[in-house]
């Protein structure tokens, strides 16, 4: 950490201390953000100099600014003494169990009385070379030093713990206020040059045709007013057509298979859609705006032209329609726990089509082609796509996850990495979902998606299950009535085209791998196909240790049969400290020895060892990129949208080619 200046630190304790202008122990605790009752004590009494049970301003700005000048073994002095509980001088071995507790309360972890047990034993039995049955301060620095990262931690001062969060906050609340703030974030991270292009064409068609509309009506004659309500019109009719093409879902997945795949965004289609949906909503606001300016310069009153003549009665319908639907449609309504308001009121596109086939004489012409194939899409969904089976088996897992296995219809023939509909009449009568498949396309039997309770729809089928299974007999057969539709492609498909992938899902966006990995895995040693990539890097992030429960059985079994090692794993925890953190470092070097030792991860139990914080992309991916030199790289991505961002953006610095799912 930079050095803190004195009036930073005074005015980091006066933000502390309160208006008694001292601090307390529960205030030098929640300031410094410890759990552990006994680590947050034994640090304030390191504070406190003068033993008086409160710290003053001068004991304050003293120790940190010795803390911000010592030297590397004066900052493991300070640690050790941290560690050393009770003050005697040495660690003990109870102490050091202690340490492991609070290393465990500090991470959010579970380990069980046995495991801490163990880990305590190994750990002392290491560090206490000398059998006196404590750890000397040389012992405790010798062990350090056999762990560069950690001792890295070690001498990393406490007054880092203050730094402020609120930053990184405040950016996500702005994001959160501002309607288009996820489809410009969503923009941002997919500018790429193929993206590029394809936007301004886009927006150059629009300035076009607003242009054309404009000057005509200029020469014309008529007002201001008209040229530009005209000009605005011109593009309404446009993207109200085009508005129609990123929902066709299964006309895209036929597109991902041609070369148009390689100059369309076809992964943004509901990005894209969002944005034509903005760009529409104010250019309707302008066009029946300058209108009413037009309409209060004439002879008669403003209520003649909007309820007397066919483009007044039309264009209110219009307009209120789509107010309802474009308000409804926000983030803070779609994911605020109102998705079926958003999802009846999006059913008003039918009625808006016909009503602006009335209103603007050539938008028949615009909507032709999209209206033609939007009809076939929609009956080509009802006649084949749309099929009834049973969902025979449910798994609850942590985190509010249910697994969800039914019977896979004869005719429904999917891709690893595909998606689908589902609706479960049960539950809602109208309401469809989209799920990545999570079974492998190579198991005719099965059909499988992982759903996690986030919304109201989600947690209405949770709440279904878990009453049912309460009511039902336990060895009762499971047997729930869903349609699905589906199935539609996504970029994931286009991994067993790479030369090296690298796949990396965020808690439940792990999903698609799941599918993937699993086929990849039977086209590797069971069909010997040549089909897949020469390497495969896989990532997973987490923040709770019980979540990697969901396909940790899938990936012991690519451990176990992987014997030609195309698959790289890689486990993160990201709702712990990181390893360079002075509060939980002994629990790290104790969990450590034990990998080392069993070859068998405490968290997962795989024997990847699992890594804490979050990954550093950059450095990640410029030792893939050192490794695979001369061969072309696929980032996939499925999970939250602000680590999709991290990865595109170190992924551009090595040419590597990033794909995410976004539907």
């Amino acid at each position: 950490m930079s050095e803190i200046s004195i009036d930073k630190l005074k005015s980091i304790f006066t933000e502390i201390a309160g208006e008694d202008k001292i601090i307390d122990r529960d205030e030098f605790k929640n300031a410094l953000n410890i759990q552990d009752e006994k680590m947050s004590n034994r640090l304030f009494d390191l504070f406190d100099e003068d033993n008086s049970g409160t710290l003053e301003l001068d004991e304050f700005i003293s120790t940190v600014t010795y803390l911000q000048n010592a030297d590397g073994k004066q900052k493991l002095k300070f640690a050790f003494d941290l560690y050393d509980i009770d003050g005697s001088g040495t660690i003990e071995e109870d102490e050091l169990s202690e340490l492991i507790k609070s290393g465990l309360s500090e991470n959010n972890l579970t380990f069980s009385e046995e495991q801490v047990s163990d880990l305590t034993n190994l750990l002392f039995s290491e560090v206490d070379t000398d059998g006196s049955g404590e750890i000397s301060f040389d012992e405790f620095e010798e062990v350090a030093e056999k762990y560069p990262d950690l001792l890295s931690g070690m001498t990393v001062s406490p007054v880092s713990w203050l730094k402020p969060k609120e930053e990184a906050s405040e950016n996500e609340k702005k994001l959160k206020e501002n309607p288009f703030g996820s489809v410009i974030n969503n923009l941002k991270n997919s500018i790429d040059q193929k993206t590029f292009i394809f936007y301004s064409i886009y927006l150059l068609i629009n300035m076009i045709l607003f242009n054309n509309s404009y000057m005509y009506y200029h020469h014309a004659g008529v007002n201001i007013f008209i040229q530009l309500a005209m000009g605005f019109g011109a593009t309404l009719n446009f993207n109200g057509a085009i508005i129609l093409l990123p929902m066709l879902r299964n006309f895209i997945t036929k597109l991902r298979k041609t070369a148009l795949y390689n100059y369309i965004p076809l992964d943004d289609a509901v990005t894209f859609h969002r944005l034509v949906g903005h760009l529409m909503f104010f250019s309707g606001i302008f066009h029946i705006g300058l209108f009413l300016f037009n309409f209060s310069t004439l002879d008669n009153p403003l209520s003649f032209y909007l309820i007397n003549t066919l483009p007044g009665i039309t264009g209110i319908l219009l307009i209120l329609i789509f107010i309802l639907m474009w308000v409804t449609a926000l983030p803070s309504i779609r994911k605020g726990g109102y998705f079926k308001l958003f999802y009846i009121s999006h059913y008003g596109y039918i009625l808006w089509l016909l009503i602006l086939l009335l209103h603007g004489s050539s938008y028949w012409k615009w909507l032709f082609i999209p209206g033609l194939l939007f009809i076939y899409e929609r009956v080509k969904r009802s006649y084949s796509l749309i099929q009834e089976t049973t969902v025979y088996d449910v798994a609850l897992l942590p985190s509010n996850v249910l697994g969800f296995f039914m019977n896979k219809p004869q005719s429904f023939n999917y891709q690893a990495g595909d998606y689908f509909y589902i609706k479960c009449p049960e539950v809602s009568n109208f309401e469809w979902h989209p799920f990545t498949i999570s079974s492998a396309p190579e198991d005719d039997k099965i059909v499988s998606c992982h759903i996690r309770s986030v919304g109201s729809w989600t947690g209405n089928l949770l709440n279904y299950y878990k009453d049912m299974r309460d009511k039902d007999e336990a060895d009762r057969k499971i047997d729930i009535p869903v349609l699905i539709d589906g199935p539609y492609g996504t970029p994931s498909d286009k991994v067993f085209e790479s030369k090296v992938a690298i796949l990396v899902g965020t808690g439940i966006g792990v999903t698609p791998y799941s599918s993937i990995l699993k086929s990849l895995l039977h086209k590797i040693y069971t069909d010997k196909s040549k089909n897949h990539p020469d390497k495969i890097y896989f990532y997973w992030q987490n923040r709770g240790q019980h979540s990697f429960e969901w396909f940790v059985e899938l990936l012991s079994e690519i451990e176990e049969l992987d014997i030609n090692k195309y698959f790289i794993l890689n486990i993160y925890l990201t709702g712990t400290q990181s390893q360079k953190d002075m509060k939980s470092n002994m629990l790290y070097i104790a969990m450590d020895m034990k990998h080392k030792k069993t070859k068998v991860d405490l968290i997962t139990g795989l024997k990847v060892k699992t890594n804490f914080g979050r990954p550093n992309w950059n450095q990640l991916f410029g030792e893939i990129a050192d490794e695979q030199k001369g061969k072309e790289v696929d980032i996939f991505f499925c999970g939250h949208p602000a680590v999709g961002k991290q990865l595109e953006k170190a992924g551009n610095k090595y040419h590597f080619h990033f794909h995410k799912e976004n539907f």
